[in-house]
């Protein structure tokens, strides 16, 4: 559990810090709107794949799709 915990913070981590780069990329108009929300989407993807993985690994439960 604690391991589960490590690498979940691993995870947030990175998020709060591009927090600030997502609201500077919107800033740059329609086309920052667009590369903000396919730049937040590619993030959720990831860290829906890197949680999946690691839960299967470490407790052997899959997510559905």
């Amino acid at each position: 559990m604690i391991i589960a915990l490590v690498i979940l913070i691993a995870i947030l981590v990175p998020i709060f810090l591009l927090r600030g780069v997502i609201g500077a990329i919107f800033g740059f108009g329609m086309p920052g709107v667009l590369l903000g929300i396919a730049l937040i989407f590619l993030l959720i993807y990831t860290i829906y794949q890197l949680l999946e993985n690691i839960l299967f690994e470490l407790f052997l439960i899959n997510l559905p799709y």
